[in-house]
C-alpha cells in the first residue's frame, strides 16, 4: 500500500523535468542565434571606409585604427569576427597612407603610427617600410620585433600587444647610419607558394640577421648562395643563422639541386650538418654505393 502511494508522484515529476529541459534546449539554441546574429552585424561605431587592408579606417575628417576584438567566430574558426575600433586624434587624413609591406604600419605628413601608436624618433617624410621588419629614413636603418598575430585575444587591444613586446619599450631600433648601401636579401617563393624571407641584410661594413650584426660574417661577398643558404668569403650560412662550419668553399656545390644538401671535397651536409657516414664522389639523393 505504502509502495503506491508513493510512486504515484513520479510521472507529473518526469513530466516537469522533460519540459524543463525542453526548454533549456530551446534557450541555449536561442542564445546561439543571438550570438550569430550578434557576430554577422557591423557596430554602429566602426566606419566602414578602408584606407588599406582592413586595418585603418576613415570616417568624415577622422582616421580609426582596429583596437580590441569584442566578437568571436565561435561555430566557426575561433577567429576574431569584429573589432571595436578607435579615433587617431593626431592623424591627418589627407596625407595619411598605409604601407602596403606592412600594414601596420602608416603615416601622415607629421608622425608614423604602428598600431596607431606614434612611433618616436623617426622622421615621418622620409620613413619607408624596406623588408621583414627592416626600416628606414634620412636619418638611419631600423629595426623592429613586432610580430602580430592574426588575432589579439578577446578584449586585448592591438596596443596592448604592442607594449608586451616592444624591446627596451622602442617600436623601432636604430641599427645603422642610413649611407644608401643597406640591402635586404631577397626571399624566395617556396613549394607551397609562400614567400619566405630569411631576415638578413647587410651594408658596406656589416651583416645583420634580425637587426643584429652577424660576427666574422663578411660584408663586401655575403650573398644568397641558393635558396637554402647564404655564403662569404669564408663561411656558409643556413637561412636561418646557423654557420656551417668545417667547409671547403672551393668545391662546395648543391646536391641535384636539392637547395638543403650540399657537398664539397671532404662532406656532404644536409640542413648545415654533416651526413656522417656519406660519401662526396658518390651521394646522390636516390643512392649512396659506400652508405
Amino acid at each position: 500500500m505504502n509502495s503506491q502511494i508513493n510512486s504515484q508522484p513520479e510521472k507529473p515529476l518526469k513530466r516537469t523535468y522533460g519540459i524543463l529541459k525542453l526548454f533549456g534546449i530551446v534557450f541555449v539554441v536561442f542564445l546561439g542565434v543571438l550570438a550569430v546574429l550578434y557576430t554577422l552585424n557591423t557596430y554602429n561605431d566602426t566606419p566602414t571606409k578602408n584606407l588599406g587592408r582592413g586595418f585603418y579606417f576613415v570616417e568624415g575628417n577622422l582616421v580609426y585604427v582596429l583596437d580590441k576584438c569584442v566578437a568571436i567566430e565561435w561555430l566557426e574558426t575561433g577567429h576574431c569576427a569584429r573589432y571595436s575600433t578607435k579615433k587617431l586624434i593626431e592623424a591627418d587624413k589627407n596625407s595619411f597612407q598605409i604601407f602596403e609591406k606592412d600594414p601596420y604600419y602608416a603615416k601622415d605628413k607629421n608622425h608614423v603610427y604602428l598600431v596607431g601608436k606614434i612611433v618616436e624618433n623617426v622622421d615621418a617624410v622620409t620613413f619607408q617600410v624596406l623588408e621583414f621588419n627592416y626600416m628606414e629614413d634620412k636619418n638611419g636603418i631600423y629595426y623592429t620585433n613586432t610580430i602580430f598575430p592574426i588575432d589579439t585575444v578577446m578584449g586585448v587591444s592591438f596596443s596592448d600587444h604592442l607594449n608586451s613586446i616592444l624591446v627596451n619599450g622602442k617600436d623601432a631600433q636604430k641599427i645603422a647610419d642610413n649611407d644608401g648601401a643597406f640591402t635586404v636579401m631577397n626571399g624566395h617563393v617556396n613549394d607551397e607558394n609562400v614567400l619566405v624571407y630569411f631576415n638578413y641584410a647587410k651594408n658596406d661594413k656589416n651583416v645583420f640577421y634580425k637587426g643584429k650584426i652577424l660576427a666574422n660574417a663578411d660584408a663586401r661577398t655575403f650573398h644568397m648562395f641558393n635558396k637554402c643558404y647564404f655564403a662569404d668569403s669564408k663561411n656558409i650560412y643556413l637561412a636561418y643563422d646557423l654557420q656551417i662550419k668545417n667547409v671547403d668553399y672551393s668545391t662546395l656545390k648543391e646536391v641535384e639541386k636539392s637547395c638543403i644538401y650540399l657537398k664539397d671535397k671532404n662532406f656532404v651536409f644536409n640542413s648545415g650538418k654533416i651526413l656522417v657516414g656519406a660519401h662526396p664522389k658518390t651521394f646522390t639523393l636516390a643512392k649512396d654505393e659506400n652508405h
